[in-house]
């Protein structure tokens, strides 16, 4: 059975939610939209150059509303691949973990798929280890958060928004 609205507007389950808006008529772009929104919940943990000028390249791509798809940065994503193996041979950073999982989290970006999505919470979940906080509450608290996220820009699929062409 699917999803009603009144679900929708209260789900804490991204994959129950994707599966509302994966057979939906939205533009690829918003996948891209979601994904970078999620990994700016976590960009305290992307220090590294290569990492942000890739994420700055994605963003301005999004900006204008009418693409569909993201042109190929493929130089960029080399680099960012080559900060991952450096960040993993860091052993003595104690967020070394979250942050493998923050930047394949950036190098899922462009997909349109909830793994971006699911990267960030294990990010969180890996940061928050080091803390006082339990990590699968924190991981919970990320989902939720997401989930926000996926109704801000994919709206209520249950009442599409039609527009006046006049």
């Amino acid at each position: 059975m699917g999803m009603i609205e009144s679900e929708w507007l209260t789900c804490g389950s991204r994959n129950q939610m994707r599966g509302v808006i994966k057979n939906r008529p939205f533009p690829a772009v918003r996948w891209v939209r979601f994904n970078l929104a999620c990994t700016d919940r976590i960009h305290h943990l992307l220090d590294d150059e290569r990492c942000l000028f890739y994420m700055r390249k994605l963003y301005e791509c999004v900006v204008d509303m009418d693409r569909s798809s993201l042109p190929s940065f493929q130089r960029e994503e080399i680099n960012v691949r080559e900060a991952l193996r450096e960040l993993w041979r860091q052993r003595s950073d104690p967020l070394r973990d979250a942050k493998v999982a923050g930047v394949r989290a950036i190098l899922a970006v462009p997909q349109h798929t909830l793994e971006t999505s699911e990267m960030v919470a294990v990010a969180v979940r890996r940061r928050d280890c080091q803390t006082s906080i339990p990590s699968w509450t924190a991981y919970q608290d990320e989902t939720r958060a997401h989930c926000r996220l996926l109704r801000d820009i994919f709206g209520n699929p249950f009442r599409p928004v039609a527009f006046d062409p006049e």
